[in-house]
């Protein structure tokens, strides 16, 4: 679920919570942005959980774009560069949800 999103001239952040799911939404981005999907699961066969990642950073990259993937205590953030922004959207849009803010009111 996104949670935020931050567009710069340079790179545009999505912010994910930090959940279970997490590692079955990247696969699915990096193939439709034509990134080779490394393996996500462990020795023991069950897909990586993203909530017992702390304090690490991933990259991932082809010849025309690049991803960093930085997973926090509560919060996972991907920072695409060299991607077209409008079918980045469009494609999120399709993979992921958003999550609505709460009203502080």
């Amino acid at each position: 679920m996104i949670v935020g999103i931050s567009n710069r001239e340079e790179f545009i952040c999505y912010t994910f919570e930090k959940n279970k799911l997490y590692y079955k939404i990247l696969p699915q981005i990096l193939k439709k942005i034509n990134i080779v999907v490394p393996d996500f699961y462990e020795p023991s066969g069950k897909l990586t959980d993203a909530t017992k990642i702390t304090d690490s950073y991933s990259y991932y990259s082809n010849t025309k774009s690049k991803i960093l993937e930085v997973i926090g205590e509560k919060r996972i953030m991907l920072f695409f560069f060299s991607i077209d922004k409008l079918k980045l959207n469009s494609l999120i849009d399709k993979i992921a949800e958003y999550k609505k803010p709460k009203k502080d009111y």
